[in-house]
């Protein structure tokens, strides 16, 4: 099964021997693919909603992987099993993967890793994780038509983040990153063409800029 471009990034954050819990599974695509790879031989596919899980069984059925992939009828976390040691939450916005992590909170420190796709707000994403003092392991930008940032992490305790990796993530320098990072600066600077230097936003948005700026010419300068 092929994967978007997004969707395989998050497939190859996923360890090997895992057991899936993909929490807002949609058609199942990531746990039938990871279960065709070979890189993990069960699987939840969760979701709050029955129309999701639905389409998911069919697509399960299809796959002929009904033996290994379950779905469950989840709010959250809250009726994953037990065995599941990595969980997936992609495709929502930050506010409601906070809400499934935080009301779940206590299943974290059993998992060995947590992957999340926030579609919003992903510096509050990393706050989030660095206020629990969680291990960040990975942070990508992947270009697949938007911009989307894949952070993996786990309960287990790691440092504090600084305020560029707030900005940015940790240990960055791919191609998708750069051209995030550029289309971050058109943008900034946009907004800031459009605002006087006394409104209140201004110095925020102009502090960014710099940021990015400092950013895309040290990527520049490596690259070259």
């Amino acid at each position: 099964m092929k994967l978007s471009k997004r969707l395989a990034c998050i497939a190859g954050m996923v360890s090997k021997n895992s057991i899936l819990a993909d929490i807002g599974c949609d058609h199942g695509l990531l746990p039938i693919s990871l279960i065709q790879q070979g890189v993990i031989s069960k699987a939840y596919a969760c979701d709050i909603n029955p129309r999701p899980l639905q389409r998911a069984e069919e697509a399960i059925t299809q796959a002929n992987c009904c033996g290994t992939i379950s779905t469950i009828l989840s709010d959250g976390l809250q009726q994953v099993p037990s065995d599941a040691d990595c969980i997936v939450i992609a495709g929502m916005g930050f506010e409601t993967i906070r809400n499934i992590l935080e009301n779940g909170i206590d299943r974290l420190y059993d998992c060995q890793e947590i992957i999340v796709q926030p579609n919003t707000d992903v510096r509050e994403m990393r706050s989030w994780i660095s206020a629990h003092r969680f291990l960040l392991m990975r942070d990508q930008v992947i270009q697949d038509g938007h911009f989307y940032h894949i952070l993996k992490f786990s309960a287990r305790t790691g440092d504090v983040l600084t305020e560029d990796e707030l900005l940015f993530g940790k240990n960055q320098d791919s191609a998708d990153f750069l051209a995030y990072c550029m289309y971050e600066r058109h943008k900034t600077e946009e907004i800031l063409d459009q605002l006087s230097p006394s409104h209140d936003h201004y110095k925020k948005f102009l502090y960014y800029k710099e940021k990015l700026l400092e950013k895309t010419e040290k990527m520049d300068y490596e690259h070259e």
